[in-house]
């Protein structure tokens, strides 16, 4: 019988860990040993939540994180091109720099997240609510935001070259990048 790899053995025990702490301890050791041997590992976690979780530079490609919640959860410059974040509560998540390249955030709740500078080219925002989120600087050229919320969402100095805004809504609150005229664009204003 071939044994299992030690990572593998940890994964499983992700099921029947209740603290947040703990399970953040069991992440970051699967992602070193896994790194260490030179593999990458497709995190696809069964757990729903991973509030607070601290993975500042983890490396998430591909990771399927649907419907998890990471409310509060530090992933600055971590990277998450082409991971599943459909329907996952990122709310107040602190994504500084982040790459999430490509990534299907459809649904998504990113209320008041910190996303500036984040890489969002190509991301599938489509009904994601971005109440408040700080966008500042994020690289959205060819993202999909039709029907968003952008309701107070800062998007001063955001890249939108190919975004799609068509039916995304904002309100008086919304900071939009220079010269840039959402309603031209599809957006709609609420009042």
């Amino acid at each position: 019988m071939e044994q299992k790899p030690l990572w593998l053995h940890l994964y499983s025990d992700l099921l029947y860990i209740s603290d947040t702490l703990s399970r953040q301890i069991v992440v970051m050791i699967i992602m070193i040993i896994s790194h260490k041997a030179n593999r990458t590992i497709l995190l696809d976690l069964p757990l729903k939540s991973l509030v607070g979780i601290q993975l500042p530079g983890t490396e998430l490609d591909d990771a399927d994180l649907h419907g998890c919640d990471l409310t509060g959860a530090d992933l600055r410059s971590a990277h998450l091109k082409h991971a599943t974040l459909e329907e996952a509560s990122l709310c107040f998540a602190d994504l500084t720099g982040a790459c999430l390249e490509g990534a299907y955030l459809c649904r998504a709740n990113l209320d008041t997240a910190e996303m500036t500078l984040a890489n969002l080219r190509g991301a599938d925002l489509h009904q994601a609510n971005l109440y408040g989120a700080d966008l500042f600087g994020a690289d959205l050229r060819c993202a999909d935001l039709e029907g968003a919320w952008l309701g107070g969402a800062d998007l001063d100095g955001a890249i939108l070259t190919g975004a799609n805004l068509k039916n995304a809504h904002y309100d008086g609150e919304t900071r939009w990048p220079d010269k840039m005229n959402p309603q031209a664009n599809g957006a709609v204003k609420e009042k």
